[in-house]
């Protein structure tokens, strides 16, 4: 018994031993385990923000191209998911021009600028996390290489330039002179608005920053059509032809139909084509192409370009040749033609006076007055202190200007209450100029300084070929009655009162001053190829 007994106290608390020892191993498995799930759960997060990464990189790296459409970009910084996926995508980008002359094929870009046009980039894009977790911190890389073709379009002048808006009134007509030039207006700001019955472009359109909004069956545009941010059509094209006889473009909007349009060219467009009846009602001659159809693999674009300014350079003007004169000049240009037929001192006295004050009288004399007032040099009238206006003449006799050579005023502004004429004295083609200069030279043209409007009321202005005209004002110019205007019109805004104004397209040449409109430069858009596109890492 006593043996017994004895194994027996031998085995008591192993069983407590057994438990301890299983509880151990229990724990220790449960550490692994949980060591385990940790770390699978950190592969697995690191996991979803590497492919977060590698898609957002290559987003970016869309989002560049796309971008290049505008213009150059130096870098990016860009941001996508969200919480603990949430990633970082640094964009640089390499520049390079096949220029054998060029220093270097790598090209600088600062603010959006580079310091030559460019035809080749690299762009990199590197993903990081935002909130980094425990361990490597995960990085993805992807690279594009890009060809590049500068987006080049050279518009020789517009026959209506508006910096700012065009409000159409009753409707005008824009022509060319020759069949062979180009007649264009350029709306540098705003919605173009075209609807009076009344209103065709012999020519193109280009709304570079707003819509083009077609809302009269009589508006019309024989040549093609650009509009940044969308189209908008209200009413059927007139009998006979198109809404729009060319192309049409619309880079980053939509096409709005209230009525069917007809197109006779191509139609693309950044943003989608409606699905109404409509659009399918509509007459497009071309291809489509938009985001809900088949995507345009590349759109022109245009970059505003605001008003030229222009400011007083004697220096241009007689570096061409031109005599310089002024408010006396031009007085006593009149008054070679006035006063002869003065039969009383206070005549030539009180009309003397107004002149002296800018302006010219009315019904003293109907003759044309000659200008110059003597011979054949071009001759610019410096008036600047001069708010020029030119009063009302009776009937159908309005104050006549005769060129014999070119001739500029250069006023404060000028204002014609009811009728001004400009012809040709000999026969011969002459340019005129009406100009309200930019008194703040800092490179934009701004209505500001004191300097005001062109303004044309009543019968307004008759240019008669073989004359042609350029008016320039950084403030607005108004053609409140009736008018024709060989030559080029540009104003800070443009306004349009009555039906039957024409202006009809010539080429004008200003001493000092670039009209063309130049999308070519280093800080304007390109045209975009994909050679490569990789990850990297």
């Amino acid at each position: 018994m006593s043996s017994a007994n004895t194994y027996r106290m031998r085995d008591r608390g192993s069983a407590l031993v057994a438990a301890v020892g299983v509880s151990i191993i229990g724990m220790m498995l449960s550490v692994v385990v949980v060591a385990q799930a940790l770390m699978v759960t950190n592969d697995s997060q690191r996991d979803r923000v590497r492919t977060t990464e590698v898609h957002a990189a290559e987003a970016a790296v869309d989002a560049t191209l796309a971008s290049l459409r505008i213009g150059p970009v130096c870098s990016d910084t860009l941001t996508y998911g969200e919480g603990s996926t949430e990633v970082t995508v640094d964009v640089s980008l390499e520049y390079f021009t096949d220029d054998p002359a060029a220093a270097s094929p790598n090209l600088t870009c600062a603010s959006g600028v580079l310091n030559e046009i460019a035809t080749k980039a690299i762009i990199t894009a590197v993903a990081t996390p935002v909130n980094p977790g425990p361990g490597a911190e995960p990085e993805r890389t992807v690279q594009a290489t890009v060809n590049l073709q500068a987006i080049s379009t050279s518009i020789p002048g517009a026959a209506l330039f508006s910096g700012g808006v065009i409000n159409p009134g009753g409707g005008y007509l824009v022509s060319a002179a020759a069949a062979s030039e180009a007649a264009a207006v350029w709306q540098d700001s705003g919605d173009w608005l075209c609807n009076p019955n009344n209103t065709a472009i012999e020519g193109s359109v280009y709304v570079v920053d707003g819509t083009a909004n077609f809302q009269s069956r009589g508006c019309h545009i024989t040549g093609n059509l650009y509009a940044s941010d969308g189209l908008y059509n209200a009413t059927p094209a007139p009998a006979g032809s198109p809404t729009i006889g060319g192309n049409a473009t619309i880079f980053n909007g939509d096409v709005n139909l209230s009525n069917r349009i007809t197109i006779g060219g191509n139609l693309a467009v950044g943003g989608n084509t409606p699905t109404n009846g409509h659009w399918s009602n509509s007459v497009i001659s071309g291809t489509v192409c938009s985001d809900n159809t088949t995507p345009c693999p590349g759109l022109e674009y245009y970059n505003p370009v605001g008003l030229p300014e222009i400011v007083w350079e004697p220096s241009d003007w007689t570096g061409d040749g031109w005599a310089m004169s002024d408010l006396g000049g031009f007085r006593d240009a009149i008054l070679a033609q006035w006063a002869p037929h003065f039969n009383q001192a206070w005549k030539l006295t009180q009309v003397t006076d107004s002149l002296n004050a800018c302006t010219v009288p009315a019904n003293w004399d109907e003759g044309p007055v000659r200008f110059p007032q003597t011979g054949t040099t071009n001759t610019v009238y410096d008036m600047r202190g001069c708010d020029l206006r030119i009063n009302s003449h009776s009937g159908n006799t309005y104050f006549t200007m005769n060129l014999y050579a070119d001739a500029a005023l250069i006023v404060n502004s000028f204002d014609v209450s009811n009728g001004i004429v400009m012809k040709s004295g000999d026969g011969q083609p002459h340019q005129v100029m009406i100009m309200v200069m930019d008194n703040n030279p800092n490179g934009v043209a701004e209505c500001s300084g004191g300097i005001g409007n062109i303004s044309l009321s009543a019968n307004a202005i008759d240019v008669q070929p073989p004359i042609s005209i350029f008016m320039y004002s950084p403030c607005t110019i108004s053609f409140q009655n009736r008018s024709t205007a060989y030559g080029q019109v540009y104003g800070g805004n443009v306004t349009v009162g009555q039906t039957g104004t024409n202006f009809i397209y010539e080429a004008v040449d200003v001493p000092g001053v670039e009209l063309n409109i130049d999308q070519s430069s280093a800080s304007a858009g390109y045209y975009v190829q994909i050679a490569s596109k990789r990850e990297m890492r």
